[in-house]
């Protein structure tokens, strides 16, 4: 038996499913080809249909479908999934997510290497083979101003990249850049839960998310806490995972993510930075 496949036994992993079924399905595939033995998936749908064609995924008995049929939301879903969870280690993962046949492994041997880690993440791959950013530093609101009025989007990739790195420099918030490169492991003040690992113990030392968030943010969160009970938030960039992204959203997505970035802001006691992301949120929605 290789190394990546004894690494993944003591792995369940958790998806939250909210309308994609069907996505839901090709990322229980790709986690059996991982040799994960289990998988738990709370449903979050509000289509019939959708919540039938989960249930058909516990025809293979290494996936249980759970549900009290209400949305709600990411961290609450996979917290209420968690709680079922025997395994030494947590996998969350987006249904939007396909790991590589490799990932988990990685991942595992990773925090089986290092018990002062307490979350880690592969690197973030599109579907175009490009990547996008797996962590990074506490949110900014001068980020967030600038995403808001997408003057990243008007720029060519090579001047972009410059335009973070400036960013980088001056604000000394670092690690946006780094997430999209491959080499060594980094340590970083977030990373993305769209597929990250987990002791199973230190998800629940630290009561898992927040159930004030109800979409975004509520991973950047997450990651503090675990940072202040003395461990290390880590991307893995020697692994990777294929994200389609905001499959759950679609046009929702803005305001969500403002009122989830205005909840940080609030919890984090940042009341100014609060008030500004509530009023850009509604001028980004309007």
């Amino acid at each position: 038996m290789s190394r990546t496949r004894a690494g993944a036994e003591d792995v369940t992993a958790v998806i939250v499913s909210f309308n994609n079924a069907e996505l839901t399905k090709q990322c229980v595939e790709a986690l059996s080809a991982a040799h994960v033995p289990r998988a738990i998936i709370w449903d979050n749908s509000t289509i019939k249909a959708e919540s039938y064609a989960l249930r058909a995924l516990m025809d293979s008995g290494s996936v249980e479908v759970l549900s009290d049929g209400a949305n709600h939301g990411f961290g609450a879903g996979n917290n209420r999934a968690v709680a079922e969870v025997e395994s030494e280690y947590v996998l969350l993962v987006n249904p939007d997510c396909l790991v590589n046949p490799d990932t988990v492994g990685v991942l595992r041997d990773v925090l089986a290497d290092a018990p002062d880690i307490g979350i880690v993440a592969p690197r973030m791959m599109y579907p175009d083979g490009t990547y996008g950013y797996a962590g990074g530093p506490r949110p900014s609101m001068l980020k967030e101003l600038a995403a808001a009025t997408r003057i990243d989007e008007r720029l060519p990739p090579r001047v972009r990249r410059t335009a973070v790195r400036v960013f980088e420099r001056v604000t000394g918030q670092r690690g946006l850049i780094a997430s999209v490169s491959g080499g060594a492991e980094l340590d970083l003040d977030w990373v993305s839960a769209f597929c990250v690992l987990l002791p199973t113990a230190v998800y629940r030392s630290v009561a898992g998310f927040d159930e004030r968030f109800f979409l975004y943010f509520e991973d950047v969160d997450l990651c503090e806490r675990i940072r202040a009970a003395g461990y290390r938030v880590v991307l893995a960039r020697q692994a990777s995972a294929l994200h389609y992204e905001s499959t759950s959203t679609s046009t929702a997505k803005s305001e969500q993510y403002w009122r989830g970035l205005t909840t940080y802001f609030i919890i984090r006691g940042a009341r100014f930075q609060a008030s500004l992301a509530s009023v850009v949120g509604r001028v980004a929605r309007s």
